[in-house]
C-alpha cells in the first residue's frame, strides 16, 4: 500500500495536503518501526526478516534525502535555529518540514497550548536532561557528580538544544495565562507528582494573540528522515562515516555540536539502559538512539521507540525532577541569589516571606516523603531528587508490548487463541 501510494499520490498536492514525500516519510518511518521490532523481540522469531524492512527504511528515506529537495533549516544561529521550527509564523518555505498544519490569523487560527506551563502542565524527566551531551560532545554522565548536580549547575555548557526545550535558568516568561503563576524571570513551579523541570520546545513566549493563531506546526521534519536512514543502516549493520555526515551531522552542525564518528565512545547509562544492543556497531548504534530522542524530543515518538528497541522495562524507572541538596535557600535562576526555601513538612509557612538579596519574596514549598502532607516530596525526605510516582509499577514482558485480541472475536472464532498471557 505505501509502496502504491508512493508512485501515485501527486507530488505537486497544495501546502498542507499529502503528497508523494509525506507518504515516502511515513513509508520509511513504519518500515524502521516493524524492522526493528522484528530485530530485538525475539518472542516472534521474525529475526530473519528485520533486514528486508531496514533495507525498505534505508532506501527509501535516501531516496527523500537525495531527491526530496529538503534541508535542514539553519541560519548559523545554534542557540535559537532549532527552537525557531516551533514559534514559526510561517514554515510554508522551510525546507525542513515535509509536512505541516499551517495557520493564519482570523482564517484557521492555531490554539493556545496553556498547559505547557501552570498546575496542569506537563512533565518532562531528569533522564531526558541527562541524556543532552555536553557542548564539547562528551556525556553528561562523566562529569563528576552529575546525578547531584544542581538545576543552575544541570544547563551549563550542554548541547544546545537542552535550554531551546527546557526552561532553563533565567528563562523569561511573558506569555501568561489562566494557570500561570506570572510574568518575569520563570523561577520553577514545584508541584506534588511534576518534575519541577518545564518544556519551552512549541511554546510561543509571546503576548499577541494574533501572532499566537498565525503559528504553524511541523508534522514531519526533513529531521527524523535522517534519522531513520542513519538508525537503519546502523542497525543493518552497513553504515559508514559518510552515512553520519548525510545524516545526523547535520543535526549536529545546526546547533554547532562536535560531529558523531563512527568509532564513538561508551556511554556506561546508554549500555545499562539498553543491555539488547550488540554487534559491531552497539555503541553508535545508542549514540544514534541518545541523538533521535534528543533531536525529536516532545514530539510523540519516545514510546514507541521504547517498544520496537523493546526496553519497555525502562517504563518501570520513576520519573524525576529537580535535585536539590537539602532544606534551605535555593538559586534557581542562576543570578547567584536564592529563590526558593525548602521546609520541612512539620513546619508552616509564614505569612512574612523572607526576601533574598534582590528584594523579592522567596517561595517556600513543606517537602517530605510519600504519605506525609507536603508540597514537594523528595527522594530522602528532605534532599534528592522530586518524586512523582511511589511506584511506577512493572513492566509485564512480553505480555505489555502486545494488544489482546477483543474477547468478542475470540467468541466468534474460539479457534483464536489469546497471545502472551492476554487471558
Amino acid at each position: 500500500d505505501f509502496k502504491y501510494a508512493a508512485e501515485n499520490v501527486d507530488v505537486n498536492a497544495p501546502l498542507g495536503a499529502v503528497n508523494r514525500w509525506v507518504v515516502k516519510s511515513e513509508w520509511a518511518r513504519y518500515a524502521l518501526y516493524e524492522g526493528s521490532y522484528r530485530k530485538y523481540h525475539d518472542e516472534l522469531n521474525l529475526q530473519s526478516t528485520a533486514n528486508d524492512f531496514l533495507d525498505i527504511a534505508a532506501v527509501v528515506s535516501k531516496d527523500i534525502i537525495d531527491n526530496g529537495g529538503f534541508a535542514i533549516y539553519s541560519t548559523g544561529k545554534p542557540e535559537e535555529d532549532y527552537a525557531v521550527l516551533f514559534m514559526s509564523q510561517n514554515l510554508s518555505g522551510n525546507r525542513e518540514v515535509i509536512h505541516g498544519r499551517f495557520y493564519e490569523t482570523n482564517v484557521l487560527n492555531a490554539s493556545d497550548w496553556p498547559g505547557m506551563f501552570g498546575n496542569y502542565e506537563y512533565n518532562p524527566s531528569k533522564d531526558l536532561v541527562q541524556a543532552y551531551l555536553m557542548k564539547d560532545g562528551s556525556f553528561y554522565s562523566e562529569q563528576p557528580g552529575y546525578q547531584t548536580n544542581s538545576f543552575v549547575k544541570e544547563f551549563e555548557n550542554r548541547d544546545p538544544r537542552l535550554k531551546q526545550s527546557y526552561a532553563f535558568p533565567g528563562w523569561v516568561l511573558n506569555y501568561t495565562s489562566t494557570y500561570s503563576q506570572g510574568g518575569g524571570v520563570y523561577i520553577q513551579q514545584l508541584a506534588k507528582n511534576f518534575t519541577g523541570y518545564h518544556q519551552i520546545k512549541g511554546f510561543f513566549n509571546h503576548r499577541d494573540q494574533a501572532l499566537r493563531y498565525n503559528i504553524d506546526v511541523p508534522l514531519i521534519r526533513y529531521a527524523e528522515i535522517l534519522l531513520i536512514y542513519a538508525e537503519a543502516k546502523a542497525e543493518r549493520g552497513d553504515i559508514k562515516q559518510a552515512d553520519l555526515d548525510l545524516s545526523v551531522n547535520q543535526l549536529r552542525a545546526r546547533t554547532g555540536m562536535p560531529l558523531m564518528n563512527i568509532s564513538t565512545g561508551t556511554d556506561q547509562v546508554m549500555l545499562t539502559s539498553f543491555p539488547n544492543v550488540s554487534g559491531a556497531f552497539k555503541e553508535l548504534i545508542l549514540e544514534i538512539r541518545r541523538e533521535r530522542r534528543v533531536e525529536l524530543a516532545f514530539e510523540g515518538f519516545r514510546f514507541d521507540d521504547l517498544m520496537r528497541w523493546k526496553a519497555g522495562k525502562l517504563l518501570e524507572n520513576k520519573i524525576e525532577g529537580i535535585y536539590f541538596s537539602g532544606l534551605g535557600k535555593h538559586d534557581i535562576t542562576g543570578d547567584g541569589e536564592p529563590d526558593i526555601y525548602l521546609i520541612e513538612g512539620s513546619q508552616s509557612i509564614p505569612e512574612v516571606k523572607e526576601k533574598n538579596g534582590l528584594g523579592v519574596d522567596l517561595i517556600y514549598y513543606r517537602v517530605g516523603s510519600f504519605g506525609q502532607d507536603v508540597s514537594v516530596f523528595l527522594k530522602n525526605g528532605t534532599s534528592g531528587t522530586i518524586q512523582t510516582v511511589d511506584n511506577a509499577g512493572t513492566f509485564n514482558d512480553p505480555k505489555y508490548y502486545y494488544r489482546p485480541i477483543p474477547k468478542s472475536e475470540t467468541d466468534l472464532n474460539p479457534e483464536l487463541k489469546q497471545i502472551f498471557g492476554w487471558n
